[in-house]
């Protein structure tokens, strides 16, 4: 589900994001031969990048896979003790460094890409798209997908969804919270990058729901499996957010419509 490549190359580091990740070529060898791609790297070491965070990126981009939401290639990224020697000198100059380890690489798109607009005009195949994105960061607990960060690129005339590490923040909750299927209690929606876009329009919320519902406890712990991050213990709380969600079907439909109020 998820191919682990090597860093090999330091290309440079991205000023943009918290997390300020790096742009890394990296190597895989297999029995296909060898493939050398260009992932952009949250890495141990780099602000902001730890356990939680690598194991919410990692499993949002598996999940938006199945929901059919467009991501670059996800990958893991296996930085060696002699790379993070070879690098930090480098870094350091940003007053950054790299820990040996592993990290997560979404594939770097290339150049020229812009932003995506929460632009109430979208065509119909982006404001598929746009809805898709909207239900899948309220169904994880996505909130950091705004019109000031948008996280979300235009390639080929389609919206591509990137970072998810501050996805699923109910894991972090302390205390009593809501049922995952109330988002509306959040009041996070009208922040989001597509709500204008999607506000007032006759959306259908019905097979985004069909995916929740077809979203099988084996297929997540294939997911899990696939996971290095967080030795399993996020695992069971993963598993009871999505069987509440999926019990809960048409009270869910009501609150997709209550957050596009």
């Amino acid at each position: 589900m998820l191919a682990t490549y090597d860093a090999i190359r330091f290309l440079k580091n991205l000023e943009s994001g918290r997390t300020r990740p790096v742009l890394l070529e990296c190597e895989l060898t297999d029995d296909e031969g060898v493939s050398v791609r260009t992932f952009v790297v949250k890495a141990p070491g780099l602000p902001e990048v730890d356990e939680y965070g690598l194991f919410a990126e990692t499993l949002g981009y598996l999940l938006a896979r199945d929901f059919e939401i467009p991501t670059p290639r996800a990958a893991l990224v296996r930085l060696t003790d002699e790379f993070v020697a070879t690098v930090n000198p480098v870094l350091g100059r940003s007053g950054l460094s790299l820990l040996p380890g592993l990290g997560f690489g979404s594939e770097h798109l290339g150049s020229g890409l812009v932003s995506a607009s929460g632009d109430k005009h979208l065509d119909a195949n982006e404001l598929e798209n746009a809805l898709k994105i909207f239900c899948y960061d309220l169904a994880i607990q996505n909130y950091d997908r705004t019109e000031a960060n948008p996280n979300c690129l235009i390639k080929d005339g389609s919206i591509v969804a990137i970072d998810f590490n501050a996805a699923f923040s109910f894991l972090l909750a302390i205390g009593n919270v809501d049922e995952p299927w109330e988002f509306s209690k959040h009041h996070t929606s009208q922040k989001h990058l597509f709500y204008r876009a999607l506000k007032g329009k006759g959306v259908d919320f019905k097979p985004f729901i069909q995916r929740v519902n077809t979203l099988s406890e084996q297929r997540l712990q294939e997911m899990f499996d696939t996971i290095p991050f967080g030795g399993g213990r996020w695992d069971v709380k993963i598993r009871e957010h999505f069987k509440s969600i999926a019990e809960n079907a048409a009270k869910l439909e009501i609150e997709f419509a209550r957050s596009l109020l």
